[in-house]
């Protein structure tokens, strides 16, 4: 008898572990054939906009404090990433925003009342770096963090609150400062397609940029007063993404395959509703 029930113990034993590694076989194998939102050696090209705020602040070439105010912009970057493994990813943001700054307030530029607004542009290059903590068939989480290079600039003419370099009047104040930027957020893309998705992101970054001083001694000709700006805020960008190169080891199922797969499915269930029954109870 006791021999019987240690048998039966190592037999169960046996059993179980053997179950338990065709659990774990399929798991991976599972893991291994699912298609997923993004994967090693995939290309993702994103182009997004949307609101951003910043605390704007400038100070002087010796590092005196002139104004410092929180200001509402635009943004509209260029995303491209590659996977360098299933969870890590590289590449790089170009992009800008923009910005209307009051250029006597922050730049000391004398322009006449009415009129003292600039709009001021940040260019940025960066250096992204991600990871994708949750990535489904559909759905792509990532975290980033980037660094690169940073401008700020603007121009502001004589003759009216316009810009556009097709005015060939001399502008009497402009700003061109060079330096560095960080950034750092989560991105969601939703694939609706194969190929094709939208993109959401949350961001924040810290910009500094400094103008090499120059003064002018004419009064219509730019001026380069050596002040440093600084940008420190937050977005909001909403977009379009694309994904490039298939993912090696998994077969995904064409939509003809599908249609193909249906139809055979709803045949066999409507010959299931045909059958007529072996037996037939009558209750009488």
């Amino acid at each position: 008898m006791m021999r019987c029930l240690i048998k039966q113990t190592k037999a169960m034993n046996k059993l179980a572990i053997t179950m338990c590694s065709i659990v774990f076989l399929g798991a991976t194998l599972y893991a291994q054939t699912e298609p997923l939102s993004f994967y090693k050696k995939c290309l993702v090209t994103s182009v997004t906009g949307g609101p951003s705020s910043a605390i704007y602040s400038t100070r002087t070439n010796d590092n005196k404090a002139v104004h410092t105010d929180k200001l509402r912009g635009s943004i509209d970057p260029l995303i491209m990433e590659y996977g360098i493994s299933d969870r890590l990813g590289i590449g790089f943001s170009r992009g800008g925003e923009n910005y209307d700054v009051n250029i006597n307030d922050f730049y000391k530029a004398n322009a006449p009342e009415g009129h003292e607004y600039m709009w001021t542009s940040t260019k940025y290059l960066t250096l992204d770096f991600s990871y994708h903590p949750f990535v489904t068939k559909r759905i792509d989480v990532s975290l980033f963090s980037s660094i690169g290079y940073y401008t700020v600039s603007g121009n502001w003419y004589n003759n009216s609150y316009n810009t556009s370099p097709a005015y060939s009047e001399p502008f009497s104040f402009s700003y061109r400062g060079k330096g560095a930027v960080a950034r750092a957020g989560v991105r969601t893309r939703i694939y609706l397609t194969k190929r094709f998705g939208v993109m959401g992101m949350l961001y924040a970054f810290n910009g500094y940029a400094k103008e090499r001083q120059k003064p002018s001694t004419i009064s219509d000709a730019p001026n380069n007063t050596g002040y440093s700006t600084m940008l420190t805020g937050a977005g909001a960008e909403f977009g379009i993404c694309f994904r490039l190169f298939k993912q090696k080891g998994v077969t995904q199922e064409s939509w003809k395959a599908k249609k193909i797969r249906k139809v055979k499915a709803e045949k066999e269930e409507k010959e299931e509703d045909g059958k007529v029954p072996l037996f037939r109870l009558v209750w009488d």
